[in-house]
């Protein structure tokens, strides 16, 4: 009975392997992206196709080269810490989150840090890491400045536009203006008059 129990268990962990372990042809074309991610700077990315050709399955020629690239890309990654001056602060790297104070393995170039907790202003900061670089920054969340009170202002009370006297002043002027046209008109009739020899005796 043990016999056949353990054979039984020989059988599903070999089946499971048979399963798990890369075809030739996926070790391959690990072999040839882990070069070209490397190429790209793609660190992480990189290390996970080198590990695929590092299985056992893969061809021997392949692993000696994938076994000598893995020691290169892990000396290559660079590392970030972020520690906060609050331990309950959310820290997170290009979106994801990460433990306060804990290094962490990025690829090479420029990632974004942001921390934040609840009542603080939120902390963030933009770091570029070359390869094999080991950083830590620390970031201190302040609290929010204190609200800026608004001066009140006095609304001027805005005076009715005078429009009565502006009428009366147009009428009063266009009524001027008409008596002095039937004045001109009159002095002219006055002086054809006088030119007629009728003064003072003039026909009604």
């Amino acid at each position: 009975m043990k016999r056949a129990i353990t054979l039984a268990i020989a059988l599903v962990g070999a089946h499971a392997n048979a399963q798990t372990a890369p075809t030739k042809r996926q070790c391959a074309d690990a072999y040839t992206q882990a070069q070209v991610l490397r190429s790209q700077d793609k660190l992480m990315l990189a290390k996970e196709q080198i590990d695929l050709c590092n299985d056992p399955a893969c061809p021997q020629a392949l692993r000696k080269d994938c076994t000598e690239w893995l020691v290169e890309v892990q000396d290559s990654v660079p590392t970030l810490a972020v520690d906060v001056d609050v331990s309950s602060a959310r820290v997170t790297i290009d979106g994801h989150d990460v433990a306060n104070g804990v290094s962490v393995p990025l690829d090479p170039g420029s990632h974004a840090i942001v921390a934040e907790a609840a009542g603080l202003e939120k902390a963030m900061q933009t770091v570029t890491l070359l390869q094999g670089e080991k950083r830590h920054v620390t970031l201190t969340l302040a609290a929010p400045p204190a609200p800026t009170k608004i001066p009140e202002t006095r609304i001027r009370s805005s005076r009715p536009f005078p429009v009565a006297p502006i009428v009366v002043g147009v009428a009063g002027l266009a009524l001027v203006g008409g008596f002095a046209a039937f004045g001109l008109v009159g002095n002219a009739k006055r002086s054809d008059l006088d030119a007629s020899g009728c003064a003072t005796n003039c026909s009604p």
